[in-house]
């Protein structure tokens, strides 16, 4: 934390630090140096891709996303359904449709056989 004097000076005063505002700007001067780096030498490339990596995950971490494979979040970000049961969890990567909608039609798994067997590949295959 900064403060003034009487003269208006500033002064630091680091009891009044807040650790994030610390944490912040370290990763801040290490980012700095790691694209220095990467400009400077070509081979720093996989250490700025890890940290960046590392530092994106301690972001998600903190919305409280738990992130196993961060790859799996390019891919997420591609996504326009997700499908997910009562506790908001992915636990079995295997989902049944059970009702959907084509048009203004809504359709259950019981009148499928209603739908041209060229629309329902497509459906299966995604």
């Amino acid at each position: 934390g900064n403060s003034q004097e009487d003269k208006g000076h500033k002064k630091f005063r680091g009891s009044k630090t807040d650790i994030n505002d610390v944490l912040n700007s370290v990763v801040s001067i290490v980012a700095a140096a790691v694209t220095i780096v990467v400009v400077a030498i070509p081979e720093g490339l996989p250490l700025a891709v890890t940290l960046t990596l590392a530092y994106s995950m301690k972001r998600m971490m903190a919305d409280n996303a738990m992130v196993r494979k961060l790859s799996a979040c390019e891919t997420m970000g591609s996504a326009t359904v997700i499908c997910t049961d009562k506790t908001g969890t992915l636990t079995l990567n295997q989902m049944r449709v059970t009702k959907f909608c084509l048009g203004i039609e809504n359709f259950t798994e019981i009148f499928s056989n209603a739908m041209a067997p060229k629309v329902l590949e497509l459906f299966h295959q995604g």
